[in-house]
Order: C-alpha cells, then structure tokens, then sequence
C-alpha cells in the first residue's frame, strides 16, 4: 500500500512538472511570420523599381497620380511586371507625403493599405511589427493611415497601414 501511495505521488509530480514546462505558442505566430516574409520581400522590389525609375528621368521621382493605386501600376509595372505581394487583404499604393516642413515633406512612400472593409486582426498588426525591425525606423512606420510619420500601438479595430519612404541619392546604390 505504501508503494501504491508512492506512485501516485510520484506520477501527480511528473505529471504537474510536464504542465508546468509546456510552452504555449500564440495562435497568431504562425500567420505573423508569412506577413513579415511577404513585406520583407515586397519593400525591396518596391525600392529598387523607385531608384531605377528615377535614374532613368534623370533624378526626377515618378509622379503620383489619381489612380486608386497611386500610380504604382502606371510607374512601375515596366520594371516589376507584377505588383509584389501583399498579405491577405492588402494592397500596394504609391503616394507622396504633403509640404508640411517636416523632414519628410514631398518624401514618395510606398504604402501597403488595408482594403476597403477588410478585417484588422492581431497577427497581421505582429507580423508588421516584426518586418518594422528589419528596416530603418525612419523610412519604416505602422499607423492608422498612409503616410505616417510615426508608429502607433495598434488600437482595437483601427487597421495597420505600412509607410515606407523612399529616396533617391544619386551615386548612392541601394
């Protein structure tokens, strides 16, 4: 009986230690990671089709136009051929930043917007978090709308916009 009483005991131990040492994943981790791998390929592409194109108009930048995509397709479908890609439910402009005396004004951005009704979720607004460490933080910005200056913490139901500022320097390769 006092064997049978150690058992237990023991068993209850082992069982209360492996409890203990489980290490929970979010569920969200998964879907962040695509999201950071599809911007921290996308970002580049976009980057260099901007520097490509300005050097071909002799340092000028392309214009940003009334289309719904800012003229990305208009500007730089020649280079890239194909948009590159969003996560679910986003979507690709180009825009330029307004003249309000702040180190960005008439700075271009590539902007990767939240289509129109889309869901905000979680693991999209950590997925973008996580690609935000792989670029400068003043070119790269999370907020509530294009052309941000800054990052904000994701707000319930506000949706996560992605600004990426570019430049052209001339003798400067990216």
């Amino acid at each position: 009986m006092h064997q049978l009483v150690i058992t237990i005991i023991a068993i209850a131990l082992t069982a209360a230690l492996a409890l203990a040492s489980v290490n929970y994943i979010p569920w969200w981790t998964g879907h962040a990671a695509d999201v950071e791998k599809v911007v921290r390929g996308s970002i580049p592409l976009l980057e260099s089709a901007y520097i490509v194109a300005t050097r071909a108009a002799d340092g000028a930048a392309p214009p940003v136009t009334a289309e719904a995509d800012g003229g990305l397709s208009s500007n730089f479908m020649n280079l890239l051929h194909f948009t590159p890609a969003a996560p679910a439910h986003y979507q690709w402009t180009y825009g330029i930043h307004s003249s309000d005396g702040s180190r960005y004004a008439n700075l271009n951005y590539f902007c990767m917007r939240l289509a129109p009704g889309a869901p905000s979720v979680v693991s999209q607004y950590m997925g973008l978090t996580r690609a935000k460490g792989l670029f400068s933080s003043e070119q790269f910005f999370i907020g509530p709308t294009c052309g941000v200056t800054s990052n904000y913490e994701q707000v319930t139901d506000v949706p996560s916009m992605v600004t990426y500022y570019v430049s052209y320097a001339p003798g400067i390769s990216p």
